[in-house]
């Protein structure tokens, strides 16, 4: 057994090696930099500090600055973050550091950092999740990049939306926190029979709010859909409207009868938020 475990850790170096090599010997589009760092620096230093948490908050602000400064010429670059995905031999050597080595007590004891090499930083999972910090940092100042954001996840929706998740939120988060420029992209995949942009279409509604008159006709809409999670997270977008939502009263109170207990328990709070009174004659406790 322990033959086994060494012959895989001597195959899984030898591939750590050759991905280091193929990635420093690989021409690569120039990054925007700041303070000589270029922008997935200062994201991962964001992404990846450890420390007090008065150091934390620290770098994590230098970061964000930082960013902020690049401005929008971080948009190509947030983007093909987004669009990455990873090679069939980094998905195996991922998974065999992680069996052999990432979890492993006695390894854990004394590699600290070395756990998480740059080349393993390098999945898609990690490198999504920055690209799509990035846009969050930037925030309705990324407003350009809402027509390829929202090619993007069509399509993530359209292709598999259950092969990498992460990145189908990751671009769904960009837009969110771009805020009022994309809700032309949420009203319409509120309305789509695909079912991913729907979930994506009522997320995005109940996270920016765009006006109500606009947005809550079509959430009370999606509170008949037939998928129950389009139902309980329309349910749960109008009562972020409060008041606002109290057109759409009569249908929440039907939904408190839906089969899905996730449903009721989402309408009930809908209610409270949106009218008290009308929740409590609806026997909402």
């Amino acid at each position: 057994m322990r033959k086994l475990v060494q012959v895989s850790l001597a195959l899984l170096l030898i591939g750590v090696a050759g991905v280091v090599a193929f990635q420093l010997l690989c021409p690569r589009e120039r990054e925007p930099a700041y303070q000589g760092k270029a922008l997935r620096v200062w994201l991962q230093e964001w992404f990846f500090v450890v420390g007090r948490d008065e150091q934390v908050m620290q770098t994590r602000e230098r970061a964000e600055d930082a960013v902020r400064h690049i401005g929008t010429n971080a948009i190509p670059t947030l983007l093909e973050m987004l669009r990455k995905q990873d090679s069939p031999t980094l998905i195996k050597m991922s998974d065999l550091w992680m069996r052999y080595v990432h979890t492993n007590r006695r390894v854990r004891a004394w590699a600290g950092p070395w756990l998480m090499p740059a080349w393993f930083k390098n999945q898609a999972l990690y490198v999504g999740a920055e690209g799509a910090l990035g846009f969050k940092m930037l925030g309705p100042d990324a407003w350009p990049a809402v027509p390829a954001l929202t090619e993007l996840c069509e399509h993530y929706n359209s292709t598999n939306p259950l092969r990498n998740p992460d990145h189908q939120m990751g671009v769904l988060h960009a837009l969110i926190w771009i805020g009022p420029a994309a809700t032309p992209s949420f009203l319409r995949w509120a309305a789509s029979s695909n079912l991913a942009d729907r979930k994506c279409g009522v997320i995005g509604l109940g996270t920016v709010r765009p006006e109500s008159s606009v947005a809550v006709p079509l959430l009370s809409t999606s509170l008949s859909d037939t998928n129950p999670d389009i139902r309980w997270m329309a349910a749960a977008s109008l009562g972020n409207y409060g008041s606002e939502a109290r057109q759409a009263v009569p249908a929440l109170v039907q939904l408190l009868h839906d089969p899905s207990g996730v449903v009721r328990c989402s309408t009930t709070e809908a209610l409270k938020k949106i009218d008290p009174e009308a929740a409590t004659k609806a026997g909402v406790q």
